[in-house]
């Protein structure tokens, strides 16, 4: 319906808000991204207020007119599947809706365009692979312990893909994936003398870790989405606990002392093992590579603040806001969402390999170091979120003084008591 040659607002109108809003929000978008495009959509077909309260398994939104009565719709979220390309769509479509709001009927047929990525299992079994090796890399392994951990991630992954489709627990498909890759990584040391089964669990376990879930809880509840946050943490900590203890119920290896892989390997594997993590998440192909390319950044930051003795969770921190910057830039750049790059270019950052040497520890009952290791994997994950949202918070002001210039000065030149 067209009011004035304006489309009015109604309940289909505010359903197709509700599904782009829910899709976004499993394809790996921010708890504050989707309510504020929420809020902009409704804004854009006319409300004077919208409320909007938004967790990981539902959104609840209330729209009110100057007019009208308040409309209220309620949604329940799906499992999270990342889809970067998808998340990307949707974005531009918001954008276009709030700058043409369109009727309902064309709005659904934009939305029906807009189909989550399928996976190829022969490819993603070659980026799992890929992956696997260059982590194992990137924290100190040899070639030989790369190459065995490619064999096990190609397997990892056609196995989950098997699993995926006879078990309806993702849970329990991961916690049996992660005590495969165990069982598995400690194959190889039956026949190659000196591989390590320890960098082999290490490359594969990025691949499962619900990192990214993690550091973005932390985040969520530094910037005011409390609950949100603390059902993400709560979840994603439960899932890596789990997960590395799987991967660690099979594995009898003594955890290395300390990593001798040089500077210039670690930021080269960083780059690729990003770039393979981009394919993972369904990266469109153009922003493969830039997505990437934060990866070696971030790292890089890292690895300054080791060479001038600064404490490495200060270098953490300073990674992650050198990559939140260049996530901000790449993202009014190519007009996408900053998460694309964000989630790519963090990557390495992940303390996936100190989880792992924590459940190492618990299963070893060394429980003084589990507990120690395990504050200082919180606490790399603590200056992920701090950092990511220091820039946040700087960048969203700046954007707010640009499009509200006026805001801290006087409409009016105050009047000399001269002029009374």
């Amino acid at each position: 319906m067209k009011d004035n040659g304006v489309i009015s607002f109604n309940e289909q109108i505010l359903e197709q808000i509700m599904e782009l809003g829910c899709r976004m929000l499993t394809a790996g978008g921010e708890v504050h991204r989707v309510e504020d495009t929420l809020v902009r959509l409704c804004r854009a077909y006319g409300a004077s207020h919208t409320d909007v309260f938004t967790i990981t398994s539902s959104i609840v939104v209330t729209v009110h007119f100057p007019q009208r009565p308040p409309m209220t719709q309620t949604c329940r979220v799906p499992a999270m599947r990342t889809d970067m390309d998808a998340l990307t769509k949707l974005n531009t479509l918001s954008r276009d809706v709030c700058a043409h709001p369109c009727s309902a009927e064309v709005w659904r047929v934009k939305m029906s365009k807009i189909a989550p990525t399928r996976d190829c299992i022969p490819a993603q079994a070659a980026v799992w692979a890929l992956v696997s090796t260059c982590f194992a890399l990137f924290f100190g392994g040899t070639l030989v312990d790369g190459v065995c951990s490619a064999l096990v991630g190609a397997v990892l992954l056609l196995l989950k893909s098997w699993l995926d489709r006879r078990l309806p627990n993702s849970y329990f498909v991961i916690v049996l994936c992660g005590m495969a890759g165990g069982a598995l990584s400690m194959l190889p040391g039956l026949f190659i003398p000196d591989v390590s089964p320890f960098y082999i669990n290490i490359g594969n376990i990025m691949l499962l870790i619900p990192g990214i879930a993690l550091t973005t809880s932390i985040r969520d509840m530094f910037s005011g989405d409390t609950i949100s946050g603390l059902m993400r943490f709560v979840e994603a900590f439960l899932i890596s606990m789990v997960i590395a203890w799987s991967f660690a119920l099979f594995s009898t290896e003594t955890i290395p002392v300390a990593d001798e892989q040089t500077a210039w390997a670690q930021l080269i594997t960083a780059l690729v093992g990003s770039l393979g993590f981009s394919w993972v998440f369904h990266n469109q192909a153009r922003l493969g590579l830039p997505s990437a390319a934060g990866g070696p950044l971030c790292w890089a930051a890292v690895l300054l603040a080791q060479w001038s003795g600064i404490s490495e969770y200060a270098g953490y921190a300073l990674g992650a806001v050198l990559v939140a910057l260049y996530a901000e830039y790449m993202a009014r750049r190519e007009r996408c969402p900053a998460t694309v790059f964000l989630t790519v270019g963090t990557i390495p950052l992940i303390p996936g390999k100190s989880l792992y040497i924590t459940m190492r520890y618990a299963m070893e009952g060394a429980w003084h170091s589990f507990l120690t290791q395990g504050m200082a994997t919180l606490v790399y994950a603590c200056s992920i979120s701090a950092g990511i949202l220091l820039v946040m918070v700087l960048w969203q002001a700046v954007s707010f003084r640009k499009q509200h210039p006026l805001i801290g000065k006087p409409l009016v030149k105050e009047r000399s008591w001269q002029n009374d």
